[in-house]
């Protein structure tokens, strides 16, 4: 049987996070799953592992005209409760239509260089999504 070759521009390669249409995925994952090396976890246990957050959190509140949150009153909440933050950090991120990708953690995290996002990307918390191009 001849082998299936890639082409060059295929984004399903070793450093992608490039899902099948009407494909599922939900993380965190099991460490044997392909695409574990993907996800790392943190446990909060400083300002800065939520500065990014914290900044989000103040825009919001910025534009309901509330308080901001107080940094180390919310700290001491998550270091209370054990949250971590869930960081998921491939080259590229493709959704395409059809496909489904899930974050089940009170904080997330996504770092990116481009973001391909026609399918459906569901946050079960907050989410920062870093790019450099984003196409929806």
């Amino acid at each position: 049987m001849p082998r299936r070759t890639t082409r060059k521009n295929d984004v399903r390669d070793n450093n992608n996070l490039a899902l099948r249409e009407s494909e599922s995925v939900e993380f965190p994952v099991a460490k044997n799953h392909p695409y574990a090396r993907f996800q790392s976890m943190r446990r909060v246990q400083s300002v800065e592992d939520i500065s990014q957050f914290l900044q989000l959190w103040n825009e919001i509140a910025d534009i309901k005209r509330e308080p901001r949150p107080q940094p180390k009153k919310v700290l001491a909440e998550l270091i209370q409760e054990k949250v971590s933050v869930m960081r998921i950090a491939p080259a590229n991120l493709h959704l395409p239509k059809g496909s489904v990708l899930v974050l089940n953690n009170p904080l997330n995290e996504v770092e990116v260089a481009n973001a391909s996002i026609l399918g459906d990307l569901i946050s079960r918390g907050e989410l920062c999504l870093k790019c450099n191009i984003l196409s929806v």
